[in-house]
């Protein structure tokens, strides 16, 4: 019974140890520490975790061990007293330049679902907060507010499916519906519908007098007009002029944007529905840069300011040639010293304006033919997208930089995701906050949120997360930042956050110099947290 309380070791001679007889005490902070070389690491890492770790894997099954890496035996005579060993170390591999620290503490996951059930879609042109009605809520309305009026119901057809199916209206007149408005004029389907030139078609599912009486036809027409038009319903006068729209999912009332279904695939970049299409969900995108096309400035375009385009290259050489006779510079001319709207052109192309070409024929006579000057940039762009030649790529991805993309912002999310809040911040706004700022945030969020009920559990396990973050001394980090820029000892601490926030018990935490790089004054916060 004497292991009850401690790790007893005897005989450890794994790499540098001699024979170490020693106990540990259990369910205590335990400080390993000496000179370089002593063996500390050894005696933590390569004893203590590698045989608690082997001892866990050797009690599972044959068949769940043949996934898991197998520890190697330490040279020790006797370990008694050992529990599941967790090892959190400061050396980190290679992460993937979509990992981020709201990926890698598993944050971003809980966002992903909050915003998915909590969060409020906005209209991106119009920025305003759509809006859900039953189909009671829109028959009360249009009682309401149309009275004793005669009324169209419609539905809209989107643009999408009336350029894409041609037999739209044959479709629309099998369904049984025998009006339409196109382009604001009422059609019989008896007569010959102008479907090539129209840019609007909505359906017409009923004309009938906005009256009580008429309460249940008008929501029989109300959920054949849900049907039909994915939801979304409009309420015309008799001459079909606009008077209101509704929809049963969100639409802004204003242009009938809808955003997708408010799923947490929406919030991530890593998944094709919520990602920038641009960036695909990497927040950089790839350009040629001028900079490094003209990789000798000082040099004229005749002597090799541009690699390839100088006159050891026939073909292109002639086509400068060329767009200086007609622009008016000479080749001679060092590249920096030439017009700057030259430059452009030359990089850049000549947009409409058509240029005078010579081109030697395979027979060696000259042909001559007018068109724009493509443009050595978008040459580049077009010879990388068409070429199949590994070494042709690398050549040319060599004159191209990263940027930060212009369509998100370096937000990694589409449009839809970035017009989702919670308390007026989007998912990318609120991971750009310091893990502080963000707990903070979510201490108001109770207060303010409608739909508490649904998001309460999601909030309380992201302020755990969070709190544990904090008090490790990262509070300073952004959830958005790339894992690939944090320190070891970051990783470490964030690890570490994760694993306490996970509420694991009667494990063993081997930790390696957790208070690296950390102030003094955070180092007792550090100690009251692994207590």
């Amino acid at each position: 019974m004497e292991n009850r309380y401690n790790i007893i070791i005897r005989g450890a001679r794994h790499h540098n140890l001699k024979n170490l007889d020693l106990e540990l005490p259990k369910n205590k902070l335990v400080v390993i520490t000496g000179v370089s070389g002593s063996g500390k690491s050894t005696l933590a890492f390569d004893t203590i975790y590698a045989e608690g770790q082997r001892r866990y894997i050797e009690s599972l099954s044959t068949y769940a061990r043949q996934y898991l890496r197998q520890m190697k035996k330490p040279e020790v005579d006797l370990i008694e007293g050992l529990a599941p060993a967790i090892s959190i170390e400061q050396r980190t591999t290679t992460p993937s330049p979509r990992s981020t620290v709201g990926t890698i503490t598993e944050i971003l996951d809980y966002l992903r679902l909050l915003y998915s059930r909590v969060g409020q879609p906005y209209c991106p042109t119009h920025q305003k907060p759509l809006s859900i009605q039953t189909i009671a809520e829109i028959v009360n309305e249009v009682l309401t507010n149309f009275g004793e009026q005669r009324i169209l119901i419609a539905v809209p057809i989107s643009k999408k499916r009336v350029s894409r199916e041609k037999n739209v209206i044959d479709k629309i007149r099998s369904a049984g519906f025998v009006r339409v408005i196109a382009d604001g004029v009422i059609y019989e389907l008896d007569d010959e519908v102008p479907i090539k030139k129209i840019h609007t078609l909505d359906i017409i599912i009923d004309r009938l007098v906005a009256k009580v009486d008429n309460r249940q036809r008008l929501v029989d027409s109300i959920e054949i007009g849900e049907e039909s038009g994915s939801g979304k319903i409009k309420i015309l006068d008799a001459s079909g002029k606009l008077l209101a729209n509704y929809s049963t999912i969100y639409a802004c009332p204003d242009c009938s944007y809808s955003p997708p279904p408010l799923t947490p695939k929406l919030f991530s970049f890593n998944n094709p529905v919520g990602a920038c299409e641009k960036c695909n969900g990497l927040g950089k995108i790839q350009f040629f840069d001028p900079d490094k096309i003209v990789g000798v400035p000082e040099l004229s375009l005749s002597s090799g300011a541009i690699d390839g385009w100088d006159r050891r290259n026939e073909f292109y050489h002639r086509l400068l040639r060329d767009l200086a006779n007609h622009y008016r510079f000479d080749l001679d001319t060092p590249f920096n010293k030439l017009d700057k709207n030259v430059q452009t052109t030359i990089l850049y192309g000549s947009d409409d304006e058509k240029i005078k070409f010579s081109f030697l024929n395979r027979d060696g006579k000259i042909r001559h033919e007018k068109r724009p000057f493509e443009g050595i940039i978008p040459n580049f762009q077009k010879k990388l997208e068409e070429t199949r030649s590994s070494a042709i790529k690398e050549k040319l991805i060599n004159f191209q930089s990263k940027t930060t993309c212009p369509e998100c912002s370096g937000t990694r999310l589409c449009t839809d995701t970035r017009h989702v809040l919670i308390n007026k911040f989007s998912i990318d706004k609120l991971c750009k906050l310091t893990l502080s700022e963000t707990l903070s945030f979510f201490s108001a969020i109770p207060k303010k949120t409608k739909n508490l009920k649904i998001g309460a559990h999601i909030i309380e396990e992201i302020t755990k997360r969070l709190s544990f973050l904090v008090d490790v001394g990262v509070d300073y980090l952004t959830l958005d930042r790339s894992a690939s820029s944090i320190s070891g000892g970051e990783h470490q601490r964030i690890r570490l956050a994760s694993q306490i926030g996970s509420g694991l018990t009667g494990v063993i935490y081997v930790l390696d110099e957790p208070s690296i790089g950390l102030h003094e004054r955070d180092n007792m916060r550090l100690i009251n947290t692994l207590k």
